[in-house]
């Protein structure tokens, strides 16, 4: 029975111990009952009574079992924990459970590998508290919301660098990325497994990423600039009295105002910043008025040609004479250059562009007329009678030849012409018409290019009238014609690219006139 007890399976020595009192006890009992009896009977027995009772006696084995138990009642208890972990995938719980289920079936080992009741003690103390130390490693929405962070933290710095968008289109932009971003954070909780939390990950960074807000705001005010640059560009392609070399200095002035508005325009951050950046460059550009001073300084110029080689062709002046007589009509082209000079090249407003134009062409005007009136009077001469004297344009009427008729010349009434330098057959008419009406004894009247008029008398005496007494220039306003119709959308607010259209139909109209008064 001392055997038997010592190979009890999962039985402490302290069972053991027990048990084999309690047959070590029997046995002595039996002995006692043994030595009491007084026939062979009775200690038959008592053998047999004894014996019995010695093989009745087995180990009690309860403490592992207990131990077990508890280790047990304790993986439950994890199981259901790992079940209710907030935010874990159904993996990660799994993965829990099994090392929880491990860390059991080692408990048990432990208990079942004890000898004594301290050892099952130990472990099963230790093997609870392993089971008890497992808990889910929640990582994989974790991972994937810092996924979805990192890419709208990329996506709100994109934006803000943007200097295309102002505030508000970035703000607006920037909230739809966070709404995107909270909306995958929010698809990644409720996900029961890693394939859930992947897809729900892929769709928000891709949510995230497709926001790309379009620029509205800056590219129609950098439009509203090409309009307007365009329409200023076109008004100077159109204007006949410049030539390419001011066209090309006005449109590069046109073109470096939009370049600074388009500049303002993409340093804007509101609304407000980027329709005064527009408004402030609408207004450079329509401060392009350019002012045609080159073909005026050319005329004169040309003029000036002219006089040096009709003076020089004249056989009756003396070389002193003529070097006097061209430093005259020098100094004139110069007076006349210089207040051609005197002008801006440019003005601010259309209106000052015309004062200044005036003022050009009155001088330019002036400057072929003074050059064109400079006649060297001939001091050297003495060939004869009958000697025409060229009259200068400071005296009234002189006579070209010292005869009675012609001592009696009039001046006639100024007829206006468009070029005193070149009349045209109907404007000669009218001036031979008028000298005949105030000299009606007239046998007849040559007018010359310039309006240098000569008359005939009757006794064959002829007077010269000098041209600034036969012609007057028109005035550049008489005749002013309305330029064409400019179609807009609202008359009562016209818009800056409506004005630059109207003064570019304008500016072509007046161009047509003096082309037209000059041919």
């Amino acid at each position: 029975k001392l055997a038997a007890i010592e190979g009890t399976p999962n039985a402490t020595k302290e069972e053991k111990d027990a048990a084999k009192q309690a047959a070590q006890d029997a046995a002595t009992k039996a002995d006692q009952a043994i030595d009491a009896a007084t026939d062979n009977a009775g200690v038959t027995k008592a053998q047999t009574e004894g014996t019995a009772a010695v093989e009745a006696v087995n180990p009690t084995v309860a403490v592992k079992d207990a131990a077990k138990a508890e280790v047990a009642k304790k993986l439950e208890e994890k199981l259901a924990a790992i079940e209710g972990t907030p935010n874990a995938t159904k993996e990660e719980k799994d993965a829990a459970k099994q090392a929880a289920q491990d860390a059991a079936t080692k408990a048990d080992q432990a208990i079942d590998a004890a000898t004594d009741n301290a050892g099952v003690t130990k472990a099963q103390t230790e093997g609870t508290a392993a089971v008890e130390a497992v808990n889910p490693t929640v990582a994989v929405k974790d991972a994937a919301k810092a996924e979805v962070a990192k890419k709208l933290e990329e996506k709100l710095a994109a934006i803000d660098a943007r200097t295309d968008l102002t505030d508000d289109e970035k703000k607006a932009a920037k909230e739809a990325a966070k709404d995107a971003a909270d909306k995958a954070k929010a698809a990644i909780d409720a996900a029961t497994d890693d394939a859930e939390v992947d897809k729900a990950k892929e769709a928000g960074t891709g949510a995230v990423e497709a926001i790309n807000p379009e620029a509205k705001a800056k590219p129609e005010a950098k439009e509203a600039i090409d309009d307007v640059l365009k329409a200023k560009e076109s008004a100077i392609d159109a204007r006949t009295d410049l030539t390419d070399d001011e066209k090309k200095a006005a449109k590069e002035a046109a073109k470096d105002a939009a370049d600074k508005a388009k500049a303002a325009i993409d340093a804007a951050t509101d609304d407000a910043a980027l329709d005064k950046a527009k408004e402030a460059g609408t207004g450079e550009i329509a401060k392009v008025n350019p002012v045609a001073k080159e073909a005026a300084k050319k005329a004169v110029a040309d003029e000036l040609a002219k006089k040096a080689a009709e003076i020089d062709g004249r056989n009756d002046l003396t070389d002193e004479e003529k070097v006097k007589a061209k430093e005259e009509a020098q100094a004139k082209a110069k007076e006349a250059t210089d207040a051609i000079d005197a002008q801006p090249s440019n003005a601010e407003t259309p209106e000052k562009a015309a004062e200044a134009q005036t003022a050009v062409d009155g001088a330019k005007d002036k400057g072929v007329a003074d050059v064109k009136a400079v006649s060297p009077e001939v001091v050297k001469r003495n060939t004869g009678a009958n000697i025409v004297t060229p009259v200068a344009q400071d005296q009234t009427v002189k006579p070209a030849n010292k005869s009675k008729d012609s001592e009696g010349v009039k001046a006639p009434s100024a007829t206006s012409v468009k070029d005193p330098s070149d009349l045209t057959d109907a404007e000669k008419a009218k001036v031979a018409e008028e000298v005949k009406q105030s000299n009606p004894t007239a046998t007849d009247v040559k007018v010359g290019k310039d309006g240098t008029t000569t008359v005939s008398f009757p006794d064959g005496s002829t007077a010269v009238i000098p041209a600034d007494k036969a012609v007057v220039k028109a005035k550049d306003s008489e005749g002013v014609q309305d330029p064409s119709t400019t179609a807009v959308k609202d008359p009562s607010n016209l818009a800056d690219a409506d004005k630059a259209k109207a003064a570019s139909n304008a500016s072509q109209t007046v161009s047509a006139q003096a082309n037209a008064r000059k041919a």
